[in-house]
């Protein structure tokens, strides 16, 4: 797993302008999640991943917004092992916010343009677990290739 500044603040960027489509216009997950706390306080909130789309907003803001803040946390800290787990935690928790939000792509119309601008995070996570590895491996096969020709 790759801990280096650089990609969590890419992942955290690339996160927070999934843009969504709201209505007659559009959001991105930064903004849902500033809106999630005045949502959560009316009431009309839920758990259920069968919910209406709007219903299921401040569910996904607050599981971004506490993504973000675990992210942030494992930049910040210098301890190996939090910072680690901050960073595992981050990662479960913001792809828990957009399957959460995409569940039901079938039905709701709004979810659709999300699902394609998510695919920057997505490739941000994926070098995020997998990128050391890797370059590992790509380092090892270079320098067999060197070795053996």
């Amino acid at each position: 797993m790759i801990t280096s500044r650089k990609i969590k603040i890419w992942t955290l960027a690339t996160q927070a302008l999934i843009v969504v489509g709201f209505g007659h216009g559009i959001l991105v997950f930064f903004i849902i999640e500033i809106l999630a706390f005045p949502l959560m306080t009316k009431g009309n909130f839920s758990f259920f991943f069968n919910a209406p789309f709007q219903n299921r907003l401040p569910m996904v803001g607050l599981t971004s917004l506490f993504g973000q803040v675990a992210l942030l946390a494992s930049i910040a800290n210098g301890n190996k092992i939090t910072k680690l787990t901050c960073q595992i935690i981050g990662l479960i928790l913001l792809w828990l916010s957009i399957i959460y939000f995409t569940w039901t792509i079938n039905r709701d119309y709004n979810v659709h343009f999300a699902t394609i601008t998510a695919l920057p995070f997505c490739i941000c996570t994926v070098v995020t677990l997998v990128g050391q590895p890797i370059g590992q491996t790509i380092k090892k096969v270079g320098q067999w290739a060197r070795d053996n020709y």
